[in-house]
């Protein structure tokens, strides 16, 4: 929790909204066994639709193992993420080494995420699998438009 403390006084220093950190906790299946995971969470002022979180993992070898890094529609990485903001600056300290895309706007939100995946036509069956209606783009990568995800929009590559 403290270095989410530090994170929080850091961002609302700059300006930006943060509500102080919440400890929180679930359950996880290890080895036949249950354990109550421990973490703690730092959001970005609730106002906003698109505001962000940071999690703060204290046990990462009980959440952070092979098996749980599939994912059904072949997401590798994160390419890109579109942001608007007024001072993308002043923004920019809250994606710290993430390939960030800029635009100035009047209020800050999170625009789009470019996901790099294994196969785009095994996310293409795995979006439609999961009732999304993905549109094919000029490049060939697949988009999900940000009415069908929560408000940002989500283009697979």
């Amino acid at each position: 929790m403290m270095r989410l403390a530090a994170h929080a006084r850091s961002l609302q220093s700059a300006g930006i909204a943060a509500e102080a950190p919440l400890a929180l906790s679930r359950p996880v299946e290890e080895s036949r066994r249950s354990a109550l995971h421990p973490g703690a969470s730092c959001r970005r002022s609730r106002r906003r639709v698109s505001g962000t979180f940071l999690c703060q993992h204290h046990t990462r070898d009980i959440v952070w193992r092979p098996e749980y890094q599939g994912h059904a529609v072949g997401a590798r990485e994160i390419e890109s993420i579109a942001v608007d903001a007024p001072d993308p600056a002043r923004y920019a300290r809250l994606f710290d080494g993430l390939p960030v895309k800029f635009s100035t706007a009047a209020a800050p939100a999170v625009t789009a995420l470019r996901i790099r995946v294994e196969d785009r036509a095994d996310a293409a069956a795995a979006l439609r699998r999961g009732g999304f209606l993905p549109a094919i783009l000029a490049d060939g990568a697949l988009a999900v438009s940000a009415g069908q995800a929560h408000g940002i929009a989500l283009i697979f590559d």
